[in-house]
């Protein structure tokens, strides 16, 4: 279903038994009071991009810096799979296991760390352009500005190697399609992390309570919920990225 919320007062605003464009701008076209939304922070799934730009055209739409950073990853986990797979079977499962550490970003490593991290790249030079691409992406989002992390997006874009590009293609065309979207990020720093974290909420009492129907959890997450605690700490910090 599609999750709408108050990122400022963090509380459920209302839910939708859809993500689809249809009952979305449906349900838009009838919000009232909806000039005076500021800023609608999303991730990228176009009919929620769409529909924020017809009927909140004065609203700022920010993509959520998790979902962009998740493509970064994922690009570099599927040329993991690649080095891996024609390996023999005891080193693609060592292999397999070093895929979290190769996965941590590189300022969170320790001397050590980084050390094992370049002797696993070391005979894999495409995976070892890969890492180089995904940390230089995540990177942008340390930009100090708009104007600095559009530079280094373009950058990132200009001097992606060629071999690299059916990997990375999700993310080329996200960022391609939704550049000022992304870049909204570095003036109006919100992101989805009370969505995703409330969303949480939902999948436990969908699991805890099966049967219900839309409706009753509907009402149990505007209503029993509201005011609940969530915890965001997964969610709610600059380290928390991919």
């Amino acid at each position: 279903c599609t999750v709408l919320t108050d990122l400022q007062r963090r509380e459920y605003f209302d839910m939708l038994p859809s993500r689809k464009a249809e009952p979305l701008n449906a349900y838009l076209s009838k919000v009232p009071d909806k000039e005076k939304v500021e800023v609608v922070a999303m991730d990228l799934h176009q009919g929620f991009v769409h529909a924020i730009g017809r009927h909140m055209p004065q609203a700022v739409r920010v993509a959520d810096k998790y979902h962009v950073a998740r493509l970064a990853q994922r690009a570099f986990d599927k040329v993991h799979v690649d080095a891996r797979s024609p390996l023999p079977n005891g080193e693609r499962l060592a292999m397999f296991r070093s895929r979290g550490l190769l996965a941590t970003r590189d300022r969170r490593l320790t001397d050590e760390e980084r050390e094992k991290v370049a002797k696993k790249l070391e005979p894999f030079p495409l995976l070892q352009a890969a890492h180089a691409a995904k940390e230089s992406f995540l990177a942008i989002y340390e930009a100090p500005n708009k104007e600095q992390a559009s530079r280094q997006l373009s950058e990132w874009l200009n001097t992606l190697p060629a071999d690299l590009s059916r990997y990375f293609r999700p993310l080329i065309t996200a960022v391609t399609n939704n550049r000022e979207i992304i870049l909204n990020y570095f003036t109006h720093r919100y992101t989805n992390a009370f969505t995703e974290a409330a969303n949480k909420l939902s999948d436990l009492l969908q699991q805890t309570g099966r049967g219900y129907g839309f409706e009753v959890m509907r009402i149990k997450l505007l209503y029993g919920k509201r005011g609940q605690a969530i915890d965001l700490t997964v969610y709610d910090a600059d380290d928390d990225l991919p």
